[in-house]
């Protein structure tokens, strides 16, 4: 940085300099020209030296060049911050020369934590600003995530945690039958007493669907079952005690195994 010349009296040490200034001045002239001899080396500097440096205006010798400034924030160029008034002009000239040209850029200009919600305006947050994974969880505010906020097709199974989608996330009628998967709906998924007649196509309950059955309740109330032990079919009615019907034979044969039988046994053929 270039220095301002600095003022020196003469005599070095001023009205210090006994040769010079005497102690007892022998009239009042004499006094007053000491003190005037010191203010005029004053005036002759400020007027023909401080004045014409300060105004000078050269390269390297300017008055701009002369006076220092403390550093800018974010002004520093390369590590360095300049100095002085007009080492901070030039590099802010550059600076807006660069932002025209667009050779500028954004981390030159724009310090940390400086972008807050109130320098954005609606809207600028496009999708290509987000970068992919940017916006988690806890950046979502309670019930941000309406209906219309999200497109068809975007929230799939990896996007959505076990157990996150509850009854109450659920629209009334929301799970169509396109939304279940094949062999989705398995046992555990199923409350107790929930398939009810109503649920139950006609036809739906073959044959191989039905398990053993111990007894068959009619609508009058009474019940037929079976005997294992003692091969007797039983008919319960109105409450009371079973009653046998007939005793049953069981066989894979066309005929009943050979025996004697009481009247009116009931043989049954079924498959090995």
């Amino acid at each position: 940085m270039v220095s301002f010349t600095r003022m020196k009296y003469t005599p070095e040490n001023g009205l210090r300099d006994r040769a010079r200034f005497r102690t007892a001045p022998e009239n009042e002239e004499e006094a007053r020209s000491q003190f005037q001899d010191m203010f005029d080396q004053i005036k002759e500097y400020i007027n023909s030296v401080l004045i014409e440096e300060l105004g000078a205006a050269g390269t390297g010798s300017s008055g701009a060049e002369r006076i220092g400034s403390a550093a800018i924030n974010n002004l520093a160029e390369q590590g360095v911050s300049p100095v002085t008034v007009r080492g901070q002009i030039e590099l802010l000239n550059r600076k807006f020369d660069d932002a025209v040209s667009g050779s500028i850029s954004v981390s030159e200009v724009i310090g940390d934590g400086t972008l807050n919600g109130s320098k954005l305006t609606d809207g600028a947050v496009t999708t290509q600003k987000i970068a992919d994974g940017a916006v988690t969880a806890a950046k979502l505010a309670g019930g941000t995530l309406s209906a219309d906020a999200l497109t068809d097709g975007s929230i799939t199974a990896p996007k959505i945690q076990n157990g996150a989608v509850t009854g109450a996330k659920l629209a009334a009628g929301a799970v169509t039958e396109e939304k279940i998967g094949e062999g989705a709906v398995t046992n555990t998924k199923i409350m107790n007493a929930q398939i009810t007649s109503q649920k139950l196509a006609a036809g739906a309950v073959t044959a191989d669907k039905l398990g053993t059955i111990g007894a068959i309740t009619m609508a009058s109330g009474d019940t037929l079952s079976y005997d294992n032990e003692n091969d007797v079919l039983k008919l319960c009615v109105s409450g009371c005690a079973p009653v046998q019907l007939i005793p049953v034979v069981f066989g894979t044969s066309d005929s009943p195994p050979q025996g004697t039988y009481p009247k009116g046994t009931l043989y049954i053929q079924y498959e090995a």
